[in-house]
């Protein structure tokens, strides 16, 4: 959530609803623990306000869960009253530590040093001024033994006006979305490193100050992708005169920017990326070798000349100097005539007797048989383009853990348009509602689990079917598409198993337009969902029980 993205009507009735009450607080206080993390609250301090670093402190203090230590670094703040505030803490809580710096090393150096202090398995990164949750390092804990081998955690939060003394702009995040998070850090606070992997990435930088949190995020994830997301705000960023955390000019930010900016550029660089290569993943740069790329354009064709004439000048009008094979599989009951297509270079064929032309998979994958593209895509003949589609789908499939990349629809039905529910945002668990479409927007509460709903890229489980992109090798290596789902769910099986093998689901959300309803197969689809779903069922049963990792359990998907 964004100040552009839309808001809760009222927070506050909000958290009377779910922040926890007296009687749940009293329970996990007295919990027994079989084997209890230690966490370490790592704090860098410098000059904080008074009343803030003693409001942060109370917050630690008050925790639910008892295996806690805080470390701080003090980065010899002018007031002398700072450090004060620390001893007498220390005095009354002998699991408050410190260690107080001769001179001022920044925000890095600080946190460096308040890390050195930590004997627990897990580092809680907080700020000097803000506030944890009194349940906050519990459901922590509780996360990490859920999560053996976790390497990184993070949560909800909100943010804290000292002005006004109440909490506001709720951010209700995704689990964790790699692609995402190279375009907009939305994890910010709280963060839980283990800490092996913290030295292992070598700590923070201090080149990086002001955006050391998404250098080592990025750094973490380059060892291991096994980061949990707790959906609970046990978080409040708090907003001040003072703050620190946050540019004061012009100069300062844009500082910030290109900071970040080579952050990204530093972790794509790790990750195996050309210099050409990074500079169209973060900028739409497109580099002259992308002139050697090939793509090979898949369309199963049941009817419908004209949708398919629209769809085929689409696609020729696509931007990118990259060569296009268009391969079109005729199973039209007509006897179409196709001199203007191959007079334009585009392949049409037919299936072989032996296989069901009612089955896309089957479909799909005899077509991808005689492709000569490293990059396929599989598109509905009812759709329609923009003219930066390939383009941005190929930026996109450059990160090396990219599975599938697709695009949001709009739905068009006798050119009436109308949005495609949960098919629009990409595909979320459960699966019983895709296809109920809904043409107004709810008029209360937020809309999504992204935190920035404005960002064009998102990572999601799976995608719509209309127009999908993935790298040929994958595809192969993924075994194609399962049989077993003949009109409905064979795309998203192929990114549920793409998800197995480490990748992750990429949604531009720049849309294209879709006259599904118009579909010959449309009908049969519809025929063919409840038994294609039974199938699907037995197949993910396990996973059909667990939350949708991208859609906040706190937001509402329309």
């Amino acid at each position: 959530m964004t100040a552009n993205s839309p808001e809760l009507n009222d927070y506050g009735l909000w958290l009377a609803k779910f922040t926890p009450k007296e009687e749940e607080l009293a329970a996990q206080r007295s919990f027994v623990w079989e084997e209890p993390p230690l966490i370490s609250v790592v704090v860098p301090v410098h000059d904080t306000e008074i009343i803030c670093l003693r409001e942060m402190i109370e917050s630690v203090l008050n925790q639910t869960y008892a295996h806690w230590e805080l470390c701080v670094a003090d980065g010899d703040s002018i007031s002398h009253r700072v450090r004060e505030v620390i001893k007498e803490y220390a005095k009354r809580d002998s699991r408050v530590k410190y260690v107080f710096l001769k001179e001022n090393t920044g925000i890095s150096g600080h946190t460096n040093e308040a890390a050195k202090l930590a004997s627990g398995s897990y580092l809680a990164f907080v700020d000097s001024d803000d506030i944890l949750a009194p349940n906050a390092l519990f459901e922590v804990a509780k996360a990490i033994a859920e999560n053996p081998g976790a390497a990184l955690l993070y949560t909800d939060s909100d943010y804290w006006d000292s002005g006004e003394g109440k909490a506001y702009k709720p951010q209700f995040k995704p689990g964790w979305s790699p692609v995402y998070f190279l375009f907009n850090n939305y994890i910010v606070h709280l963060v839980v490193i283990a800490k092996a992997l913290f030295n292992q990435a070598g700590k923070l930088a201090a080149k990086y100050d002001g955006c050391q949190d998404t250098d080592i995020i990025l750094k973490v994830s380059e060892i291991s992708d096994q980061f949990i997301h707790i959906p609970r705000i046990l978080y409040s960023w708090r907003k001040h005169r003072s703050q620190t955390s946050l540019p004061k000019s012009l100069s300062q930010a844009n500082r910030l920017s290109e900071l970040t900016i080579q952050v990204r550029k530093d972790h794509l660089k790790r990750m195996g990326l050309s210099e050409e290569d990074i500079k169209w993943f973060l900028s739409g740069v497109v580099p002259s070798r992308a002139a050697g790329i090939s793509v090979s354009v898949l369309i199963p064709f049941y009817g419908g000349r004209v949708r398919l004439n629209q769809c085929l000048d689409s696609i020729f009008k696509q931007e990118g100097p990259f060569k296009i094979e268009i391969i079109i599989v005729d199973l039209s009951e007509a006897d179409e005539n196709w001199e203007d297509e191959y007079a334009k270079g585009v392949k049409v064929t037919k299936i072989p007797s032996h296989l069901n032309k009612w089955n896309v998979s089957e479909v799909y994958n005899f077509a991808a048989e005689s492709a000569k593209g490293e990059y396929l895509v599989f598109l509905n003949s009812h759709s329609l383009l923009r003219e930066f589609t390939f383009t941005e789908l190929l930026r996109i499939s450059l990160y090396p853990k990219t599975g599938a990349a697709g695009c949001a629809v709009h739905y068009y039905n006798n050119m009436k348009f109308f949005v495609g529910g949960q098919e629009y945002a990409g595909s979320n668990m459960p699966l019983e509602n895709w296809y109920g479409r809904k043409n107004t927007l709810p008029k209360t509460n937020i809309t999504t689990g992204f935190f920035n709903v404005d960002t064009r890229i998102n990572n999601v489980t799976a995608l719509s079917d209309v127009c999908v992109m993935i790298r040929r090798d994958l595809f192969d290596l993924s075994g194609g598409f399962a049989t077993d789902y003949p009109l409905t769910f064979f795309m998203t099986d192929l990114c549920l198993r793409l998800r197995g093998m480490g990748c992750y689901n990429i949604l531009y959300r720049f849309p294209l337009s879709c006259w599904q309803a118009e579909h010959p197969a449309y009908g049969r689809a519809l025929e063919n969902f409840n038994s294609e779903l039974a199938v699907f069922k037995g197949k993910y049963e396990r996973l059909l029980r667990k939350p949708d990792p991208y859609l906040n359990p706190n937001a509402v998907l329309y």
